[in-house]
Formats: structure tokens, sequence, C-alpha cells
């Protein structure tokens, strides 16, 4: 009869789960029954515990197998309800537990459903158990006399027999709560030497509502956070070397704003409305892609970095944000070596693609420029326009490459230049000269 009606709550505690299995209804409430089916289920056991004690009670009573004695009925009666209520009802909390949590590994494994973290304790838990555990110890080994002495036995082998199966079952539960740590710390155990190895795809399903799953919730927060640092990583690495992506993503550089003593390298297509008039706009994008991997690969091979296109032009600095001694040089190495590739290369329908350039070299502020919704680091100052105004006055002289004066002074010693005039700044009242490179 007893397990008939286990039977029954039973499957009144999982309608709600199979009605979202198998019939689509809510899952909230099928969330709501999951998080409560281990308590649920303990409390139906410990009322069926209850019952079958108080009856087991009633019939050793009545048959006068319990002496008189009020202390004697007691102690019986919670010796029967600790062993048939309060020991199952841990044991089914613990079993219960572990299937939610494998169900609720299911269904984020099947369907994707995350559970998020609530505010259960897992010391409130063993606060419950381990004094019900302690009692059942208690009733099951204290004072074996008095309980031999107060019960007729026939045979005083079932009194030992009752207390192997007691201490049975309070090992078992013991297992059951060190399994249930164990087992949730060995899983983010070997989660970390998968993240340890480079696998940032890894998500844990939220399976507890206690400390471990907060734990596991950071944990996949964390993860989430290493792939976007990954990802930016292989982005930052598109337009710099990996040295330099490292170098940003360890945030040994000041993004708020700094100045520096900097390069700056500018390109343009020559006649670039010319060439793509009669393009399609996927020859276009085709033909610039093409072209600026030329420009990118040469400038990260000379430790500078693309900070931004700008239609058909290009904007590189050096020494920012990584230090780098050598800027002025390896900007104009750069320079010499993008006109060098371009010389015998063609694009998309063998299209000849002449480029100018345009660097410069002082002392230049570096930052986090925009507004509290997208911010870009980039470059601004007087050298900066400079470098694009020499990049433009490669029309009037007929030139690839010109550089400024102050590249030329940092660099003379390395490239061989020819000046070929000067240029006034506009505001400044001075003029700089202006020089040509030859390779």
């Amino acid at each position: 009869m007893f397990l008939c009606v286990n039977f029954i709550l039973a499957g009144f505690l999982f309608r709600p789960i199979d009605k979202f299995l198998n019939k689509g209804a809510s899952f909230e409430l099928a969330r709501l029954r999951l998080r409560r089916l281990p308590l649920l289920s303990s409390i139906s056991v410990f009322m069926i515990g209850f019952s079958y004690s108080a009856i087991t009670y009633q019939i050793l009573n009545y048959s006068g197998q319990i002496k008189p004695g009020v202390l004697q009925h007691i102690y019986y009666f919670l010796v029967l309800l600790f062993s048939y209520g309060g020991i199952l009802s841990v044991y089914t909390y613990f079993a219960v537990s572990r299937f939610t949590l494998r169900f609720k590994e299911f269904l984020f494994q099947s369907q994707n459903i995350q559970f998020l973290p609530e505010n259960g304790k897992f010391s409130r838990r063993l606060f419950v158990i381990y004094p019900i555990v302690f009692f059942c110890f208690l009733f099951l080994f204290v004072d074996q006399a008095f309980i031999s002495k107060s019960i007729d036995f026939r045979k005083q082998g079932y009194l030992f027999m009752d207390l192997v199966v007691g201490l049975l079952a309070i090992v078992i539960i013991h297992i059951m709560v060190t399994r249930e740590i164990t087992n949730s710390v060995q899983t983010l155990l070997k989660s970390f030497r998968r993240v340890r190895e480079g696998d940032f795809s890894l998500r844990l399903p939220v399976s507890a509502h206690d400390e471990f799953g907060i734990l596991i919730t950071d944990f996949n927060n964390m993860i989430q956070g290493l792939s976007e640092r990954d990802l930016i990583r292989d982005a930052f690495g598109k337009y710099m070397t990996k040295e330099i992506a490292e170098h940003i993503m360890d945030k040994n550089i000041n993004l708020r704003g700094e100045v520096r003593l900097a390069s700056i390298l500018f390109t343009d297509i020559e006649n670039y409305s010319g060439l793509s008039e009669n393009m399609s706009p996927e020859e276009v994008v085709s033909m610039l892609n093409e072209y600026f991997t030329v420009i990118i690969d040469v400038i990260r091979a000379n430790k500078g970095i693309v900070n931004k296109f700008i239609g058909d032009s290009a904007f590189a600095i050096f020494n920012a944000p990584v230090n780098d001694p050598d800027h002025a040089k390896n900007a104009v190495r750069s320079a010499i070596q993008i006109q060098q590739a371009l010389q015998n290369k063609t694009f998309l329908r063998n299209i000849k693609i002449n480029t100018r350039i345009g660097v410069n070299s002082g002392v230049i502020v570096f930052g986090n420029i925009g507004s509290t919704d997208r911010m870009e680091y980039t470059a601004i100052g007087d050298e900066v326009n400079i470098a694009s105004r020499l990049e433009q006055m490669n029309k009037n002289y007929g030139t690839k490459i010109l550089v400024g004066e102050n590249t030329h002074e940092l660099t003379k010693n390395d490239f061989v230049f020819s000046k070929i005039g000067n240029l006034e700044i506009k505001g400044r009242g001075r003029r700089i000269d202006v020089y040509k490179p030859q390779f």
C-alpha cells in the first residue's frame, strides 16, 4: 500500500515536468518544480515513513511487544520514525537532487536551456541533514541495554540487525553528501583544464541552486570573457602583430590619453575614382581587400598598427600604443616596402594600383577618442595633419613617398633622401622641409 502511495505522489510531483516534455506546457512551472523537487520528494517520503512508523508502533503496542512505560513508548516510536522517516527522507533528498542535476544537464545539452543560480545554501541543507543523521545514530546506538529490556525481542539478533542497517544508512547518506560536493568540484577542475588548453567554447549547465550554481555561473561568465578577449585579440591581430595584440590585451598600455614621440603613415590610392567607376560594388570591395592586405602585412612586419581605413586610405601609427624606439625608421621602411610590393603586383582584373604615402614624426597625442557609447583609439595633433598633407603633396611633385623634416632627422643615417621643397604649416607661421626617400 505504501509503495502505491509513493508511486501516486511521484506521479503528482513529476506532472509539470512531464507536461513540459511531452505536451509543450510552460517551462516556468517545470523549472519551479525542478527547483523544489528534492524537498517535496523528501517531505512526501517522510510523511509516508511517519505513517508507516505510526502503524508499526500501534501493531507492536497492541500485540504487547512493547513493555509499559511512557519513556519506552516515546523512545521506540522515535526510533521507528527516524529509521523509516528520517533516514529515508534524507536519502530521497540527495537521490532526487542528483536526478535533477542530471536532468538539468540533459535540458542544457538537448534544448540549450540554462538555469539561473538561486540563493540556496548548501550549508543549510547540511544543517538540517546532519542533525537528523545524528539523532538516528543516537537512537540506534545509545543505551542498547535499555532498548533490549524495553522490547520483548525473541532474538537479540534483531537489535544487532537494526544497528547494522542504521549504520549502513548513515554511511550511504554521508557518501551521497560528499559525492554531491566532489562531483561538482571534479567537473570544475576538468573544465579548468580544458580552458587552460585553450578551449573557450566550453559552457557548463547551471544545475545546482546553491553556491556551486553561483560558482558555475561565474565560471561560464569568465569563459565568455576569455572568449571575447580571444576574439578581440584575433581582431587586433588582423591589423598588428600577435605580440602587440597580446600587449594591448594584457593592459600594458594607457588608453586614456598620453603624449608620445611617434610616427604616422598615410596611404591613398592614386586615381581611385577612375579605377573604381566601372566596377561593381563587390569588385571594389574585393580589390580594396587585396590592396589593404599588402598594406597591412608590410606595416605589421615593421611593428606598426593600421589604426583605421578611410575609403581607399589607410592610417598607420608607429610607437603607439606599444613602445618602438625605431618607429621613424620602421615607418619609412614600411613606406618603401609598400611601394616595392606594389610595383609588380596587380589586383582583381589585372588592375595596377599606384599609391601615395606621407610619413611624419613628432609629438602626438594618443588615446580613446569618442563618446561614452563608442570610442576609438587614435592619434591627433599637428604632426598627424602634416603626415596627411605630405601624402597629398605627392600629387604636386609626382612622387610616391614624402616624409617630413622630423622623420628625415631621425632616419637620415638609415636611408638616402632628396630634399624637394617645403610645406607651410597653416596657423603656425612656419614651414617644414619635405624629403623624398630613394628606393
